[in-house]
């Protein structure tokens, strides 16, 4: 009879180690002193162990979809400073821009709001509509306007769309990044409007400093990202508009 011989058992080999990826913000651990787990984000090629994130927040950025340029803007209908808003209506044959700010009353977001409220002639020549967007609420929109407008000496007359739900953030997600979940599992969330940082008090994640540049076949012609923290340059904004009219986007279907 013949014996069986015995396999030797060996270890799993270790996993390939991920690329340095530079300026990479290295792992950090959460204790029970540090409070709700925030959202911790690493560039796409980059495997790391992170703490958990909020579910809210989670469900919320996964369920944001992809906008590209060429893509036809996503309408929606809601709220806003200068009543209920529907995009199409309120584009009606022009170019928008739709400009998305992180949080009322935050000095970047006041100082732009005061900026785009004086330079509002720059758009209106160029028969462009200005619509600004956030998760804050209604109320805090029109008390954020009326102390704007107090301070700076001057009128907002575009509107402020409140999205208290992200309803239509996650419409204009694109930019993907890769985050832990938690256990271990990597999943990748759009970044383009809500920030994957960034949270309100309710750990749910607040809008980043994007721009849409709107055509008045509804297309969307261009976009730019700024983080929270950095203020926008409408100089650049401005010359982006003048640029995609000049080449005759305005026509382009």
């Amino acid at each position: 009879m013949g014996s069986c011989a015995s396999k030797k058992a060996t270890a799993p080999a270790d996993p390939p180690k991920s690329p340095v990826v530079p300026g990479a913000r290295p792992p950090s651990k959460a204790t029970a002193s540090d409070g709700p787990a925030a959202i911790h984000v690493t560039p796409v090629r980059q495997s790391t162990s992170l703490p958990p994130v909020a579910p809210m927040s989670m469900e919320v950025l996964a369920a944001q979809t992809r906008v590209y340029i060429g893509d036809v803007a996503p309408d929606f209908t809601a709220q806003s400073t200068i009543g209920p808003l529907r995009l199409y209506d309120y584009i009606d044959g022009k170019w928008c821009i739709l400009i998305s700010h992180p949080q009322d009353f935050s000095p970047v977001s006041s100082s732009e709001l005061r900026r785009l409220a004086q330079i509002q002639g720059e758009f209106d020549s160029r028969q462009c509509r200005i619509i600004s967007i956030s998760c804050d609420r209604l109320e805090d929109h029109q008390q954020w306007k009326s102390d704007i407008e107090r301070l700076g000496d001057l009128k907002v007359k575009f509107p402020i769309v409140s999205d208290p739900d992200r309803s239509i953030a996650v419409q204009y997600g694109s930019e993907f990044q890769r985050v832990d979940i938690g256990d271990g599992t990597l999943t990748d969330i759009a970044c383009q409007v809500l920030d994957s940082v960034e949270t309100d008090d309710r750990l749910m994640p607040l809008t980043v400093g994007s721009v849409f540049f709107i055509n008045p076949m509804r297309i969307v012609k261009a976009m730019i990202v700024y983080p929270a923290t950095t203020g926008r340059n409408f100089t650049e904004i401005i010359r982006v508009l003048g640029h995609d009219r000049t080449k005759g986007f305005r026509d382009e279907g």
